[in-house]
């Protein structure tokens, strides 16, 4: 009877880890009726237990997928019928190897403890193991002596559904193995010290809380990550989520040292502008990194830091979104970047040091370059590529050896299937300005040299991007013909204006200096009766001609007459005088801030009024009449 006592003390003690209550009846000078009576009531109890889960004790140092190395009682030998199950719960004895030799085993509970000897319970991994524990991991016992290890040196995963429990831990080996918390929240345990490998997978809050890393923590599942982590030297991390992910500062800060891994086919989205450190790498091997309107820096000055391909790369955000290498060699550089839709990568090799450059993408050509800028319409397209580049310098003054690649699909449909000298990359510096054509071009890739940097295009080397005009219009101000307009870009060489007086002969009235401004003025003197055409010719930098609309300019309204005003300044009422009217106009007073203040209809074959400006406030304004395209005017001041 006292053998058998002694037997169910120990089974229950590494059950719960402490010596339960009951177990103090089982003492020197007990009654032999209270200790079977006891005995009986504990039986019942432990057999009721095993009926809804089996504790497995090791046997001996064994391996995990043999039934010689477990038993069902607490060293008193004899097999077992079955290896543990995904509810079982398991107990590595004091002295006692389990080495986890399979890719299967499973158990619900995961207990070493040494049970009163001075040794510990070890659990060693094999390569490729794998043990997935559906609840908790207690570690040790309630004593200095219970105490247990984990080895992981060849490799091997242990995956922990529940929490981690260290009462004394002896030695922990990260090797090359994989700690994985698998379950639903969970703190992660920083009593084991530095992990290999790190994977969180799951649903809710990893708490991280002072845990080092120096394999590859991995980012799986739902799971969020609550705190920061120290990366070791040659740490990375790896976001290999089933659905979409995005970044966080804890695991992924500002400046990064660790090599980032992308392996999410769904794709992964940065939180904010980073930068990768000196040794720092990034691997697409799965997904896009969508780096949206941010920058993402990258400081390895090797040329291979970044692996993508055409399906896996990195997604700029069409406004501000970048890619940066501030510190390059005079290898060539992939930028491997694009839209959602498109892989649009450039290529850059310094010609030398110190170079850095940034790349930006957008689809839907400009007539500038910018996101912002005017479309181009349709049919300017025909001839291009409906996409734009903003390669900048920004590190150093050398020159680089460029190359644009883009997909068939945003080539116009005059373009399609051009290549060799047929094409060129167009750089925008005030105005589009091809560059020598490349016989190395092909349908989906130009090349060209560059010693500034700015907004680029692709179009066919014989079609240069077109002269844009935005508007062209004029009046007739005070007797002068005051002509306005604006170009989309400054692609032109030459600008003339011409005037007629018939409206079908024109003759160069000025030549206009281009600017970089491209808004534009020019007055004309006009006499009374005055009956003129106006147009502008554009010559672009291939000779090619563009003309605008015409404008017809009347002055046998107004003439060149101009309005008098008296007093001026004035108080109370003005009296206007204006050339004599051949049919009705309009007199308004418009403020300063271009307002119209006061209106009122000046009938026909008048020359003369009155106007009350007591109601408005000091100040200065413009007196103006307006008859169709004929307008006058002049200043006055409201007392």
């Amino acid at each position: 009877m006292s053998s058998s006592a002694t037997h169910l003390d120990n089974v229950v003690k590494t059950t719960n880890g402490r010596r339960p209550i009951f177990a103090n009846l089982f003492t020197k000078g007990s009654s032999l009726k209270h200790k079977a009576l006891f005995l009986c009531s504990a039986l019942t109890l432990f057999v009721s237990y095993e009926a809804s889960a089996t504790i497995y004790f090791s046997n001996a140092t064994g391996n995990w997928s043999s039934l010689s190395s477990w038993a069902k009682t607490d060293g008193s030998g004899g097999t077992v019928s079955s290896l543990p199950g995904a509810a079982d719960t398991v107990v590595i004895r004091g002295g006692n190897n389990i080495t986890v030799d399979v890719s299967t085993a499973v158990c619900g509970v995961l207990r070493l403890s040494s049970i009163a000897a001075n040794t510990a319970g070890t659990i060693t991994f094999a390569a490729a193991s794998q043990l997935a524990v559906s609840g908790d991991v207690i570690i040790g016992g309630s004593t200095g002596q219970q105490k247990g290890t984990i080895v992981m040196t060849a490799g091997g995963m242990l995956q922990i559904g529940g929490g981690v429990t260290i009462n004394s831990l002896n030695s922990f080996t990260a090797g090359a193995g994989t700690i994985a918390y698998s379950g639903g929240p969970q703190t992660v345990s920083n009593g084991l010290g530095a992990y290999n490998n790190l994977t969180l997978s799951g649903s809710g809050n990893k708490t991280t809380t002072g845990i080092t890393v120096n394999g590859t923590l991995s980012l799986q599942g739902n799971a969020l990550v609550g705190n920061s982590f120290t990366y070791g030297t040659n740490a990375i991390l790896e976001y290999k989520g089933g659905s979409a992910q995005t970044t966080a500062n804890n695991e992924f800060p500002a400046t990064m040292n660790a090599k980032v891994v992308i392996n999410n086919a769904a794709g992964v989205t940065l939180n904010a502008t980073k930068t990768l450190g000196t040794t720092s790498t990034l691997t697409l091997t799965s997904g896009k990194l969508n780096v949206g309107n941010d920058t993402l820096t990258i400081s390895n000055s090797s040329a291979t830091a970044v692996t993508a391909s055409s399906s896996n790369y990195i997604v700029l955000g069409t406004l501000t979104g970048r890619l940066a290498y501030p510190t390059m060699t005079t290898a060539t550089y992939t930028f491997p970047v694009g839209n959602s839709t498109y892989y649009l990568p450039a290529t850059v090799a310094p010609a030398s040091t110190p170079s850095g450059f940034s790349v930006g993408v957008f689809q839907g050509a400009t007539m500038n370059g910018t996101p912002l800028g005017t479309p181009y319409t349709a049919s300017a397209k025909k001839a291009m590529v409906d996409a734009m580049w903003d390669v900048a310098r920004t590190n150093g003054s050398s020159s680089a050896a460029i190359s644009l690649t883009w997909d068939p699909a945003l080539v116009g449909e005059t373009m399609s299937g051009s290549s060799g000298i047929n094409i060129t990359i167009s750089h925008f510096s005030g105005g589009w300005q091809n560059a020598t054509a490349s016989a190395s071009n092909t349908t989906t890739t130009a090349f060209a040299t560059f010693s500034s940097f700015s907004p680029f295009g692709v179009s066919l080397a014989a079609t240069p991007l077109p002269i844009v005009l935005e508007y062209f219009n004029g009046s007739v101000v005070n007797g002068n013909a005051v002509l306005q307009w604006a170009m989309g870009n400054n692609d032109a060489r030459q600008i003339l204006m011409e005037k007629s007086t018939d409206g079908k002969s024109f003759g160069t009235l000025a030549q206009i200096a281009v600017s970089n401004t491209n808004a534009y003025e020019y007055k004309d003197a006009m006499g009374a009766g005055a009956n003129n055409y106006y147009r502008l010719k554009m010559v672009d930098n291939n000779g090619t001609v563009t003309y605008s609309n015409v404008v017809n300019l009347k002055t046998n309204k107004f003439g060149s007459t101009p309005i008098t005003i008296s007093p001026n300044p004035a108080k109370d009422l003005i009296s206007v005088v204006y050339p004599l009217t051949s049919s009705e106009a309009t007199l308004n007073i418009v403020d300063m801030q271009g307002r119209v203040v006061y209106k009122q209809i000046v009938a026909t074959n008048t020359d003369q009024g009155d106007v009350n400006i007591s109601t408005l406030p000091a100040g200065i304004y413009v007196l103006r009449m307006d008859a169709g395209v004929s307008q006058i005017q002049q200043l006055f001041y409201h007392q």
